[in-house]
């Protein structure tokens, strides 16, 4: 058995690790590959330059801008990218193995512990497990398919801290049955308007599922304490009225010239850009087959784990966006009301986690059930290193 001090130690080792890796894979993807890494870099460039206004969610933007002195040099601005964004997705596996320990209800289990540190270091890096169709006739494995991370996107990498820290602090609210502290409600409403202003998807699908959970909870019956819960909703409703009149109506610091907009959609006609009509069952089912596997075996006591249904609920959410929603004009082929789902992928497969630590001991070791379970996340997490392969062999994020 692990000392608490070992496990400490083990536990900031892999941390230094992930850092490490993270500033390797950025080095990379910004010397050799073109994603929206350079393009978001290039946007600064020109703000500094007076060519174009801040993005009207410009935080991560501000942030690169800031540290670097407002360089123009593109250089110096990819290096403080660099880093800004490996201290992101190393906050979000310190993040990650703090929610696995509250939810699985491990408190000195030292076995538990270090098996918490790993599962953390494999959601940092997992992936969604392709299938023949998609890996050797697509050849595309994000494209198609929803992941739990993403590598090219700045705002979504560095959103994801951020989004956790509000899925963590909003159920801790939502769950706790006494009124939430003026201190809670403040916390909470910095965190949604911090992710509104790096990019303002997640709360997309935390504002409507939150707000019924609260409905269905207080049943309307004590509208002070709705009134006091709601209000960091309110808060986020506001920013996002004001953060679309900029993007659609004023086309504050647009990427683009021509002006776009927001239209309902046929069903999953985003998705049908990338993968055939038929395949999207298929790709849906496999995007979270670990969750459904789970679900298969468990049944009931997976739906009635609270974090498992408040990040399924948003999941569901997130899906029905996705596949309603498009935007027109040059955004139409973004897929920016995709970003909501990678989030809450990661959150399903957390919660998803944080459910088999606690079951862990009590599975039957080299049972079937087990062996399954460990196949699956073995492959999330070597799908995410040949994902990371792919994109520097070929220069290609699809």
């Amino acid at each position: 058995m692990m000392k608490i001090y070992d496990i400490f130690k083990f536990t900031h080792l892999i941390g230094a690790i992930v850092f490490t890796l993270s500033v390797g894979i950025f080095y990379g993807l910004f010397i050799s590959i073109t994603p929206d890494l350079n393009t978001h870099v290039g946007q600064i460039v020109k703000i500094n330059s007076n060519e174009i206004s801040y993005p009207p969610n410009f935080l991560y933007y501000f942030l690169v801008n800031l540290f670097s002195g407002f360089s123009k040099n593109l250089e110096i601005l990819s290096t403080v990218a660099i880093f800004l964004l490996s201290g992101a997705v190393t906050a979000k596996y310190i993040i990650t193995i703090k929610m696995l320990e509250e939810f699985s209800g491990v408190n000195t289990n030292n076995i538990n512990k270090k098996l918490i540190t790993l599962f953390a270091f494999i959601l940092v890096f997992s992936f969604a497990i392709p299938d023949f169709y998609n890996l050797f006739f697509l050849k595309n494995l994000y494209l198609g398919r929803i992941v739990p991370n993403v590598w090219h996107n700045s705002t979504t990498i560095f959103l994801f801290p951020f989004a956790l820290m509000l899925f963590w602090k909003q159920f801790n609210l939502i769950k706790s049955a006494s009124t939430p502290s003026f201190k809670d409600i403040v916390a909470l409403s910095l965190l949604v308007v911090l992710n509104a202003l790096i990019k303002p998807s997640f709360l997309f699908v935390l504002i409507p599922v939150t707000s019924i959970w609260i409905i269905l909870k207080y049943e309307l019956k004590n509208f002070k304490k709705i009134l006091i819960v709601f209000l960091p909703l309110v808060i986020g409703v506001l920013v996002i009225g004001i953060l679309s009149l900029a993007i659609y109506v004023f086309q504050a610091g647009s990427f683009q010239e021509e002006s776009s907009s927001i239209f309902l959609s046929g069903f999953f006609e985003g998705l049908g850009q990338w993968i055939p009509a038929w395949y999207i069952p298929i790709s849906l089912v496999m995007s979270y087959i670990l969750p459904l596997f789970v679900l298969l075996i468990f049944k009931r006591k997976l739906l009635e784990y609270k974090p498992f249904l408040f990040a399924l609920f948003l999941t569901l959410t997130g899906l029905m966006i996705s596949a309603l929603f498009m935007e027109s004009g040059p955004r139409s082929s973004h897929g920016n009301f995709m970003w909501q789902n990678v989030i809450c992928c990661y959150l399903l497969l957390l919660t998803t986690m944080s459910f088999l630590i606690a079951k862990w001991d009590k599975i039957k070791r080299n049972s079937k059930t087990l062996i399954g379970i460990k196949i699956l996340i073995l492959g999330h997490f070597l799908a995410g290193i040949i994902y990371l392969i792919k994109i520097f062999y070929t220069g290609s994020f699809h």
